[in-house]
């Protein structure tokens, strides 16, 4: 039994189907924008997001060995990474080399220690930008190997969740432009992928469906999501506290005095 779906896209239809997989990768990073401060990061993280597509697209166009667009379009977006964050300071370098991928791991380094000891929201530095990035550009490739060069398009939420995880996990919201962009773009990847042989009548019917699907997900989401969370028994469920930030809920003793502070 092949790994690859019998109904995986080809064609035209592939390269559209890439298209809406990095919509909704980008999309998806709207769901972190409560836990950064306001930068110009997103612009640069987009446009390698969709920079990578079109690469991937071309290679996918020219083969048909499902697994050589992903692993093309990972070196690729490991040299952009490389010549982006490994060059040296003031000089424009076009051949990575041992010392941008040292400079690089430095970057990568920083960026860790950056998002561990910062609270929210927290500031885009050039090594949290990094691994920002590297973050959404795994998300594309992995998200387009299942939705289009494996043609198994329902478990690329899978990796769109990766984005939505912070934001979840440290109890913040996540705005509802994120659930709307994402839905939509999940929600036609999966109308492209799911009926390559049916007419273009049925076709039609299938992409209104998932249109008007998106839509009424999202109205519900935030018709009901304020009305659900204003209900009794959400105030029992524990915030987590994940690094050392402020992020975590704060514990006051129930023996608290004031008098002692006079």
């Amino acid at each position: 039994m092949s790994i690859v779906a019998r109904r995986a896209p080809r064609g035209g239809r592939a390269a559209l189907a890439t298209g809406l997989v990095a919509v909704g990768t980008c999309a998806s990073t709207l769901a972190i924008a409560n836990l950064l401060s306001a930068s110009s990061s997103r612009g640069t993280i987009w446009f390698a997001v969709l920079l990578l597509a079109g690469v991937v697209a071309g290679v996918r166009a020219l083969t048909r060995t499902w697994f050589v667009p992903s692993v093309v379009g990972l070196l690729v977006a490991l040299v952009g990474v490389v010549l982006r964050y490994g060059a040296p300071p003031g000089r424009l370098q076009l051949v990575p080399d041992l010392d941008a991928w040292e400079r690089t791991r430095a970057v990568w380094g920083d960026g860790l220690d950056l998002i561990n000891v910062s609270v929210v929201p927290m500031d885009v530095s050039r090594p949290v930008e990094l691994v920002l990035l590297v973050g959404a550009l795994l998300v594309f490739l992995v998200a387009d190997l299942l939705a289009v060069a494996l043609g198994r398009a329902g478990w690329a939420g899978l990796a769109y969740l990766a984005m939505w995880i912070p934001s979840i996990s440290l109890g913040f919201g996540t705005g509802g432009w994120a659930l709307l962009w994402t839905g939509t773009a999940y929600l036609l990847l999966l109308a492209v992928t799911a009926a390559p042989h049916a007419a273009g009548r049925e076709r039609g019917r299938l992409a209104s469906a998932a249109v008007w699907s998106s839509a009424a997900v999202v109205v519900g989401a935030l018709v009901l999501g304020p009305l659900l969370a204003a209900m009794p028994g959400w105030s029992a469920v524990r915030l987590p506290s994940f690094g050392s930030g402020t992020a975590g809920p704060v514990q006051l003793s129930d023996q608290l005095d004031l008098r002692h502070s006079l």
